[in-house]
């Protein structure tokens, strides 16, 4: 192992608020509490490198230690390493919301030098902070979320191609700075995972899929309008160019906002349709990642198919017995 030399890879936070110090969360990677060593370079280094960069909810980061060759020492970084790294963020953004981001990556030899060299990379785009919420994380949090990093890098979630465009354009909706843009990233997303085909009826079948896949966790009604409204305000971004203020005065918008405000008592406006379906989204991703422990995602799509068909037989006796 002579020619090997002992790397750090840290990748700060953002956005991130917690109490907890240090904590193993998967394999190889340890969050932490940044030394004011790191905090200070952050301070001086990464800041003028990312704009913008908030380091008042900075104090947290990522760290992993591998083993680098001496002979790359200019160029050490492990993309195994840096994968991990991201399937956890992934897998913070899954748990719930707020925009925790790892926009830049630094790297030192260990020990830790006392002036360097540290290097610094830049690694996403990301939102105008104006447009972020901190992500508050607590020791109740630790097991759920090393639980959706070990789904997302199962290889029964690597091997499903529908289900990982779901999760990129899930994470795309963390660099979008049009509301447009997010509510679009969340119907490919939502699409990807709920429809495999291109036949007819689209709206229909996602909306259904959808109620059905989540009914443990919310009410089906609630899910469907949500679903239909938001694919009719998909429809005209995508075919007319239309925003979401010229959406909410439309017929078609307006049936399915009643609906909702009849069934779950509450006002559904176009302005909070991007943010409702990035966090449909979220829901049906983890409910994927459950469930295919035991099935592949066109499994779940026929179980889904018929958990609805069941449901309506159901309906169509009691109808009858009635």
């Amino acid at each position: 192992m002579s020619g090997l030399n002992n790397w750090r890879q840290v990748f700060p936070l953002v956005n991130f608020v917690s109490r907890i110090n240090e904590t193993n969360v998967v394999d190889g990677v340890v969050l932490r509490a940044m030394s004011e060593y790191e905090w200070k370079y952050i301070l001086e280094t990464a800041g003028a490198a990312v704009d913008p960069f908030d380091t008042r909810a900075c104090r947290h980061a990522l760290v992993i230690d591998y083993e680098a060759d001496r002979q790359a020492v200019d160029e050490p970084l492990d993309q195994a390493a840096i994968d991990r790294a991201d399937g956890y963020v992934t897998a913070l953004h899954l748990h719930h919301d707020g925009d925790v981001l790892a926009p830049v990556s630094l790297g030192h030899p260990l020990p830790i030098p006392e002036n360097g060299p540290w290097m610094l990379r830049g690694r996403m785009s990301h939102k105008p902070l104006s447009q972020t919420t901190n992500y508050f994380f607590d020791s109740d949090d630790v097991a759920p979320v090393a639980t959706l990093a070990a789904q997302l890098a199962s290889p029964a979630c690597m091997e499903e191609k529908r289900l990982q465009l779901a999760i990129s354009r899930f994470e795309s909706g963390y660099e979008r700075n049009t509301a447009e843009d997010l509510l679009l990233d969340a119907f490919i997303g939502l699409e990807t995972c709920l429809i495999s085909d291109n036949s007819s009826e689209l709206s229909y079948r996602l909306s259904l899929r959808g109620a059905a896949l989540l009914a443990q966790h919310r009410r089906p009604e609630c899910t469907r309008a949500e679903l239909l409204a938001g694919y009719v305000a998909r429809s005209k971004i995508v075919h007319e160019g239309a925003d979401l203020r010229s959406i909410q005065s439309l017929r078609q918008f307006t049936k399915y906002a009643e609906a909702y405000k009849t069934n779950c008592g509450e006002d559904l406006t176009a302005a909070t349709l991007p943010q409702r379906s990035h966090a449909l989204l979220r829901e049906t991703i983890r409910e994927v990642l459950r469930r295919l422990l035991h099935r592949k995602l066109k499994e779940i799509e026929n179980d889904i198919d018929d958990q609805i068909s069941l449901a309506l037989s159901q309906c169509q006796r009691a109808a009858h017995n009635g």
